[in-house]
């Protein structure tokens, strides 16, 4: 009974060990590299569309009877602030290479 559980043990192992000789490359590196390429050339237009709602939200402050400019911008420069860190992050994680 021990030498037939020997048997199958080694037998899972080396079709364990096997794998990496029929694996393929089905191209998700690739992929996702291209996906990065369309976010990096998209997302300038995309945070300028963003930055100019927040703006038009944010206009409301300078405007009227009590004006607190101080307000707008701080709200616009939170919003640039947190812009810079998300970028600086997503370029961080571009340039990691597994």
């Amino acid at each position: 009974m021990k030498h037939l559980s020997k048997k199958r043990f080694v037998n899972y192992l080396l079709i364990f060990l096997s794998g990496n000789i029929y694996s393929q490359t089905i191209g998700i590196q690739d992929k996702a590299q291209e996906f990065w390429n369309e976010v990096r050339s998209a997302a300038p237009y995309i945070f300028a569309i963003i930055l100019l709602v927040l703006i038009i939200f944010n206009i409301g402050k300078v405007t009227g009877e009590n004006r607190d400019y101080k307000g707008f911008f701080t709200g616009v420069g939170l919003y640039l602030g947190a812009i810079m860190l998300v970028l600086i992050i997503v370029d961080w994680l571009l340039t990691l290479s597994f």
